[in-house]
């Protein structure tokens, strides 16, 4: 049965919520079987988690839940069931065949019909030669450009009735260099809205310097439109607010509070995407037994509705 989607949720959520980064978080290996149903035992407390902030107050439209299609199918199919919007990654490696990629798509994007399709983007400015690449960037064969597989996943992801969104991000350790990172990022929307491939969400780590994140938001508009939708990871304030975290679970650590509210007082359409940094302290409650899962789910609620509230209701339309 073909999901309906909510009118107005898919492209203005008060903010987004990863529970892709459950494994890093738990410090897990998917690879393993007991590690796997560890993630998904804690990516369904998540779900759970946010089920009862619905229940507190939340509105379905405020939240876009961010899933992996790697990771536990049952999850996936319980956020469908409780018509949460959902936004899927499916990671794709662009010097693999086209063909496979867009079987694989396929399958994932009919089985599943998540709301917003995830592609990861791999180091396009660099590969164009547009920016000076690290010794381990991807190197891709030279029938093909880098751009030009790019354009031909998008377009094939849009024959989808879904939103696509472009994942901007490094993998950890590649980038080193947070303004490197940031220039990256700030050539590749540039690169993609030249060849057309205008999305409906970019994702990016968050800079740490507010003037660069302003940048970033501003430059993904073209035109004055305001149908695209500029989505801060917290990933540079991950370990600090891991490691700050006092005793009461109810609430959101400073780091992360900080950093929502900068995002939130922004110009133009950028949104919170909250992680490990706003979860991980709870999972380990549950994975270390020291709480049940509803005690956990409760805690993380709670966070989950402080975001909400403490998020501008008034936005520019999407």
């Amino acid at each position: 049965m073909k999901r309906e989607s909510v009118e107005g949720a898919i492209l203005n959520p008060k903010f987004i919520l990863n529970a892709t980064e459950a494994e890093r978080g738990l410090r897990l290996d998917r690879s393993d079987p007991e590690d796997r149903a560890r993630i998904v035992a804690a990516i369904d407390t998540l779900i759970g988690a946010l089920d009862i902030a619905l229940e507190n107050g939340i509105q379905r439209n405020d939240v876009l839940l961010w899933l992996d299609a790697d990771i536990g199918e049952g999850s996936l199919f319980r956020a469908l069931s409780s018509k949460i919007p959902t936004m899927l990654t499916y990671d794709f490696d662009v010097r693999d065949y086209l063909e496979e990629a867009f079987d694989e798509m396929n399958e994932v994007t009919t089985k599943f019909k998540p709301d917003v399709l995830v592609l990861p983007v791999r180091n396009a400015a660099a590969d164009m030669g547009q920016i000076s690449a690290p010794s381990n960037a991807l190197q891709l064969p030279n029938s093909m450009s880098p751009i030009d597989k790019h354009i031909s996943i998008f377009d094939f992801a849009s024959t989808f009735d879904v939103k696509i969104a472009w994942d901007i991000r490094k993998p950890r350790g590649e980038w080193p260099d947070p303004m490197l990172q940031s220039e990256n990022a700030l050539r590749t929307i540039s690169l993609f809205q030249d060849a057309g491939l205008d999305p409906a969400m970019w994702i990016m780590n968050l800079p740490a310097v507010r003037i660069v994140a302003e940048t970033l938001s501003a430059r993904t508009h073209i035109d004055d439109r305001n149908d695209v939708v500029a989505c801060f990871a917290l990933d540079t304030i991950f370990w600090t607010a891991y490691r700050t975290q006092n005793d009461d679970l109810d609430a959101l650590p400073n780091a992360v509070s900080t950093a929502i509210d900068a995002i939130d007082t922004m110009p133009g359409n950028a949104r919170v995407i909250v992680g490990a940094e706003t979860y991980a302290a709870c999972l380990n409650e549950f994975a270390q037994t020291t709480r049940t899962a509803p005690e956990v789910a409760e805690s993380l609620a709670a966070r989950l509705t402080a975001i909400s509230e403490a998020l501008n209701v008034e936005k520019v339309s999407v």
